[in-house]
């Protein structure tokens, strides 16, 4: 009798099967749909083309980097071994100068190298902060024997035609210290996390707790390619997403920029669920968040008929800081549609993970809600030539 208990306690199935069961009818019943099935069908096999494609070109790129990498270190050590004691040209050495100090200073090109026999000499004109930098620099490439600086130095760029642009730079650091990490060594470090968060939960108790916990922020920083500030959208150098779209529309820029109005956002982009008109050029919206949760702010919108641009921003105390651009531009017979879109995700790079994982892929969903205006705006468009 126990026996046969025990047998009939084996066949019965367990509640994670009969979930696992009721999930694969639902999602069968989904794609069978006789309406929406070939629909979702194709969307799915898309979105699995586009992932299949995503992970072949970030593949091919990592081991394009370790290879290249991989080399450089070997040529290196192939000629210390070679020429250890040998002298550089001079102007090998003043190459290698001007390639060092452009991670120093933002306008290399005000800079001015001469090398005579290992001996280097610095002119031109730098900002006075950098000044310092750039000497330090030089002096570490090897071969130089000695660093005369005259620099002019200047304590501000205005007035000084070489000094005009460029964005400040705070010299090499090691490649962990970097805010953006190279491919190769964002698949290292991700690696290096997983196993970390596998030998944490399997040791347990604090030091198993800790080390899940490093490995954790390991696989996080790897994947959001973002300093630790940002991923948890705190301190001062919280920095948005910049997502950029430009797309071609076969239509007279009037009647694409008269299309574009921001209280039809619904009727084209998926992921809006309303944008309420509250006067003053202000505007309430409801969006879908992560795992379809709304998420809502008010915005205020600039539209400028001359130029054909229309800009908007959230507004203070928005659950999600926001703004963004959109220009209207003769292209042909058609029109240029140039979107630019910076936000700040929920918690940071880590929200931005957590929502892609949950469905809302920022980027992928702008391709999709352009290309539906693209065909809504092109419809009429007809539409009204043949009318």
């Amino acid at each position: 009798m126990a026996t046969q208990r025990q047998g009939r306690s084996r066949s019965r199935p367990s509640g994670l099967a009969i979930l696992g069961g009721l999930g694969l009818g639902a999602l069968a019943m989904y794609l069978s749909d006789p309406q929406l099935g070939r629909t979702r069908r194709a969307r799915l096999e898309d979105r699995y083309r586009g992932m299949t494609r995503k992970v072949e070109r970030g593949r091919d790129l990592v081991v394009s980097e370790a290879r290249q990498r991989a080399q450089g270190f070997v040529a290196s050590i192939r000629e210390r071994l070679r020429h250890p004691g040998e002298p550089i040209a001079d102007e090998a050495l003043a190459e290698r100068i001007r390639a060092a100090i452009g991670r120093v200073t933002s306008r290399s090109r005000a800079v001015a190298v001469s090398v005579v026999e290992g001996h280097a000499t610095l002119s031109g004109e730098a900002l006075a902060d950098e000044v310092d930098r750039i000497a330090r620099c030089a002096k570490r490439v090897r071969g130089v024997k000695s660093v005369a600086s005259r620099i002019v130095a200047y304590e501000t760029p205005d007035g000084v035609s070489s000094l005009q642009g460029g964005e400040p730079r705070e010299g090499p650091h090691i490649e962990l210290a970097q805010d953006r990490w190279s491919p190769a060594w964002r698949s290292l470090a991700g690696a290096i996390g997983m196993g970390l968060t596998v030998a944490g939960w399997i040791r347990g108790g604090m030091r198993g707790l800790a080390l899940g916990a490093v490995g954790s922020g390991l696989v996080a920083r790897a994947a959001a390619n973002r300093d630790l500030k940002s991923l948890v959208g705190a301190g001062s150098r919280r920095r948005g997403v910049v997502i950029r779209k430009t797309i071609h529309v076969d239509a007279p820029v009037d009647h694409v920029f008269r299309d574009w109005r921001v209280e039809s956002f619904p009727q084209w982009m998926s992921h809006v669920r309303e944008v309420r008109p509250l006067g003053g050029n202000r505007q309430h919206w409801v969006v879908d968040g992560p795992a379809n949760v709304p998420v809502e702010w008010d915005s205020q919108t600039h539209v400028s008929e001359a130029s054909r641009e229309m800009e908007w921003h959230s507004l203070p105390g928005s659950e999600v800081d926001n703004a963004g651009s959109v220009r209207f531009k003769p292209e042909g017979d058609g029109t240029r549609v140039e979107v630019t879109l910076c936000y700040i995700p929920i918690a940071g790079a880590v929200g931005q993970a957590v929502a892609r994982a949950l469905g809302r892929d920022p980027k992928g969903e702008m391709e999709d809600d352009l290309a539906r205006f693209k065909s809504v705006v092109e419809n009429h468009a007809r539409g009204a030539a043949h009318a």
